[in-house]
């Protein structure tokens, strides 16, 4: 994925020379927000077209702001952009964090492997919970927002059961193929990791929910894996059920 400096203003004639401090802050943030997972310095250079040194200064001012975070693997969205991206659902997302944790360390004892809760609002993955060992791998220390796209099992398996898809993705296939089996698979770019993921079907709220174990290749045990997904899976949806009538109910003697 390539963001040209020209799309900052709609001005096609726009240069990077032409472009105000602000205007690369902008660029830079952009493609680290684009980016499913850490991207690197060299990646980053390259999308935004900028000179090496301006992109890490620029991604330097940025960490000092707490809007980039650093990882051993490059950068991704920091706590300020997580803090912003999660107020508005607040109170839902601290519900389903409170509420899946028992379902996610069935998922982690069943497997060995890291479980976790993801949701789809708008064009947003919010990763919201997660179980690991201190041997197991792990999603980016910081539960974070991060544009969708369908790279991986968790964003292609949400954008799959969403109502309306980002016009930037353009894997059709891959999300028909997601939303017929109920499942889907990735690996990370150098197959080390592989995630399975599913949809928590009639989760009881406006956006799609997914449950997900992510884990070595070669050690994770596809099959059993998601058998066990699909079906804690479903309870964790009968479970959200019965939240949300006791939930009403509390409401109505309230009122």
């Amino acid at each position: 994925m390539s963001i040209s400096p020209a799309s900052l203003s709609g001005n096609p004639m726009r240069s990077k020379e032409t472009l105000s401090a602000v205007d690369k802050a902008m660029l830079v943030l952009n493609a680290v927000i684009a980016h499913e997972s850490s991207a690197t310095l060299a990646v980053l250079t390259r999308e935004t077209g900028l000179a090496k040194a301006t992109v890490h200064r620029v991604l330097n001012v940025l960490h000092e702001h707490g809007v980039v975070a650093r990882t051993e693997a490059g950068y991704l969205a920091g706590e300020q952009l997580v803090d912003a991206g999660l107020s508005a659902n607040a109170d839902l997302f601290a519900m389903f964090r409170r509420e899946s944790t028992p379902f996610l360390l069935d998922l982690h004892r069943a497997s060995g492997e890291t479980a976790s809760l993801s949701v789809l609002v708008g064009d947003t993955v919010h990763h919201l919970n997660q179980l690991y060992g201190h041997r197991t791998c792990r999603l980016p220390e910081q539960v974070t927002a991060r544009k969708a796209s369908a790279e991986s099992a968790i964003t292609r398996i949400l954008l799959a059961h969403s109502s309306r898809v980002p016009a930037a993705v353009a894997r059709a296939k891959e999300l028909a193929a997601a939303r017929k089996t109920g499942i889907a698979t990735s690996q990370c770019r150098s197959g080390v990791i592989t995630t399975l993921a599913v949809a928590v079907p009639h989760a009881s709220v406006p956006w799609p929910v997914a449950l997900a174990v992510t884990g070595r290749t070669g050690s994770l045990d596809l099959n059993s894996t998601a058998k066990s997904l699909r079906g804690t899976a479903f309870a964790f949806a009968k479970h959200l059920r019965v939240v949300a009538t006791r939930a009403s109910a509390l409401s109505q003697e309230a009122g």
